[in-house]
């Protein structure tokens, strides 16, 4: 067999290898991406927007497919196990409903699936002042202020309880983009709180007006306050008004109007006297006492130390 019968046949076996390599290759990439890329399951998930306390029906449920490695754990296969339940969490439209959104089985929808194991429900009435100027909505935390007497009677501003959660801002449970009920004024706030916080909250909303005090919704704490006095917010800006009136009495810019000069003072009028006269007349003595001006004494000191006397009148 010449040379020209052997090449076709080395390139046709070199060419059969690349072919082989290639489809190697081509069916590792396919397996790579069937194991990065699992089954997707069907489950669960809302067909509408579900707000904290509404139940559930039929139509609000549908049924949608997700990764199994994204399973995040407590879904639903069968929309008929949720007919009926509460939702305590909301749930939007489109994604899994999980057990830990809801309320156990058999509590009614409203408020009262949105109450924690132990704790109450209390309305504390709020006007625009009180009520942090309208901005309070559902979900954030407050401390509670009232101004209450001290055990000598002063009154003083408390702190009465601290991070209470508002659980509704009139009758709204969920935050709301619809800009009329954003701008409505409310005249009430639901918060939870434990029993004994319930109980001080409604005590001082007995003896006084409470205020609510907004808080960071990153803010943990839990401070300690003693309270201030009438007597110690006095005294702590006393001596601030002290110090700023010293100090404008003494400072004044170099090109100001002088001041006009005082006017005299007015001389105080002496004191009257008086001098008793003996008048004698027809044998009869009388005596007459007659006030004397400045001038008058004057003058007469100068005639009594010439010698002279009075005329008696007749």
């Amino acid at each position: 067999m010449n040379l020209k019968t052997w090449i076709p046949l080395i390139v046709a076996v070199v060419l059969g290898l690349f072919a082989a390599m290639a489809a190697k290759r081509m069916l590792a990439i396919r397996q790579a991406d069937t194991q990065e890329h699992p089954k997707f399951v069907e489950v669960v998930v809302a067909r509408n927007n579900l707000m904290a306390g509404s139940v559930i029906h039929e139509g609000d449920l549908t049924l949608g497919k997700i990764d199994t490695v994204m399973d995040p754990g407590g879904v639903f296969i069968n929309p008929a196990d949720l007919e009926g339940r509460v939702v305590q969490a909301p749930v939007f439209k489109g994604l899994p409903v999980l057990a830990s959104q809801l309320a156990p089985k058999g509590m009614g929808g409203g408020l009262q699936a949105l109450v924690p194991e132990g704790m109450r429900a209390i309305t504390v009435e709020v006007n625009e002042f009180s009520g942090v100027g309208g901005f309070l909505v559902p979900g954030c935390h407050v401390d509670v202020i009232a101004a209450v007497p001290n055990a000598d009677g002063e009154l003083m501003s408390r702190t009465i309880v601290q991070r209470v959660k508002v659980t509704a801002v009139g009758q709204r449970m969920t935050l709301t983009t619809d800009e009329s009920e954003q701008r409505e004024q409310v005249r009430s706030v639901t918060l939870i709180a434990s029993p004994q916080e319930a109980e001080a909250i409604e005590l001082a909303a007995s003896t006084s007006r409470p205020r609510l005090v907004l808080r960071s919704g990153n803010d943990q704490s839990v401070g300690v306050s003693e309270g201030v006095t009438v007597a110690e917010l006095r005294g702590r800006y006393s001596s601030v008004f002290t110090e700023t009136t010293a100090q404008t009495a003494i400072v004044r810019p170099l090109d100001a109007t002088p001041l006009p000069d005082p006017a005299p003072p007015i001389p105080a009028r002496p004191a009257e006297r008086s001098r008793s006269i003996k008048i004698i007349r027809g044998g009869a003595e009388s005596s007459v006492n007659i006030v004397i001006e400045a001038a008058d004494e004057q003058m007469d000191g100068q005639m009594t130390a010439a010698g002279a006397t009075l005329p008696t009148p007749k």
